[in-house]
């Protein structure tokens, strides 16, 4: 490859690393001003948020405290709810490391493909059909890849805390009877039974920090069910919810959903043991039934071949 191309190429990729540095720094400047305004406001009267909003008002959270020249990076950080949301589920919990983590992946490609570029352009004598296509699907790979890791991590988070909200009903169920409060309640399961429930500890400490800043706990129960898109997790917010704002007894439909949600985990139980079956079945077709034929069909074929052969040589 000549010097000049090679010289030009560096240039260009040198020019690419400048503005992916520049767009960075303005990133993060931007993040830095959010949270000054942010302090700034807390000083004057209003409610901080230790873990950042809830994941349905950062956007108006965001416009309000936003400053003129931070618009570009706000709505650059912004761009795509549905992997803000898919992080927030993964267990991503506090704004700025969400933010942090959408960047990234959604920079991903143009520095992968950058990269890919570089390593084809440097190793060879210019690019060919052959390389524009590892360039196509490399950089495919790096748009999907990342996205579906994280709604996998996020799908599995969902599974263990629908798991867990039982273990949480049973545990508020003897607190109440105790006589604890909701919120008394809500503090004892996070604090104590984290090797129980770990993942819905975490978001019932950010449920707390919530109610300690300000908000009511109704409301901080509903954003952190909005948030997670788990169907047990919304129903038992759903009754705490009622008890906090309406009061009442509430061991009884405690004890209700309890058992519906044994109901659907037995359910899905016995989904997987279904497919597991037909899974097993499919593979005792293709491996177990040609090595029973070969092992049984065998001595008849070995002594037919071997009477046709003496036949013939007769």
């Amino acid at each position: 490859m000549a010097l000049g191309v090679f010289l030009l190429l560096m240039a260009v990729l040198l020019l690419l690393a400048g503005g992916l540095a520049m767009a960075w720094l303005w990133w993060r400047t931007s993040g830095e001003r959010d949270a000054v305004t942010a302090r700034l406001e807390a000083a004057e009267g209003a409610a901080p948020l230790s873990y950042g909003p809830a994941v349905g008002d950062e956007g108006q959270d965001r416009s309000r405290t936003q400053t003129p020249g931070a618009g570009w990076a706000a709505r650059l950080r912004g761009s795509d709810p549905e992997l803000a949301q898919l992080l927030r589920r993964a267990g991503v919990i506090r704004s700025s490391k969400r933010q942090t983590a959408a960047f990234l992946i959604q920079f991903a490609p143009i520095g992968f493909v950058a990269l890919l570029f570089f390593v084809l352009t440097v190793t060879g004598d210019g690019l060919e059909g052959g390389d524009l296509l590892v360039l196509a699907a490399g950089g495919l790979a790096a748009l999907m890849l990342p996205r579906r890791v994280v709604a996998a991590v996020a799908n599995e988070r969902g599974r263990r805390i629908g798991d867990q909200v039982n273990v949480m009903v049973q545990l508020m169920r003897m607190l109440f009877d105790s006589g604890r409060s909701t919120e008394g309640a809500l503090r004892v399961v996070a604090t104590d039974s984290r090797a129980l429930i770990p993942d819905l500890a975490v978001e019932l400490d950010v449920v707390l920090q919530r109610v300690g800043s300000g908000v009511s706990l109704a409301q901080a129960l509903r954003d952190m069910a909005e948030a997670l898109e788990v169907a047990e997790l919304d129903d038992a917010v759903l009754i705490l919810k009622q008890l906090v704002e309406q009061g009442g007894d509430v061991k009884a439909p405690l004890q209700r959903l309890s058992q519906l949600i044994e109901d659907r985990q037995r359910t899905r139980v016995q989904e997987k043991v279904n497919k597991m079956s037909a899974r097993m079945s499919v593979v005792m077709m293709v491996f177990l039934f040609p090595a029973l034929l070969a092992v049984l069909a065998a001595p008849g074929f070995i002594g037919l071949i071997g009477a046709l052969g003496g036949v013939r040589g007769g």
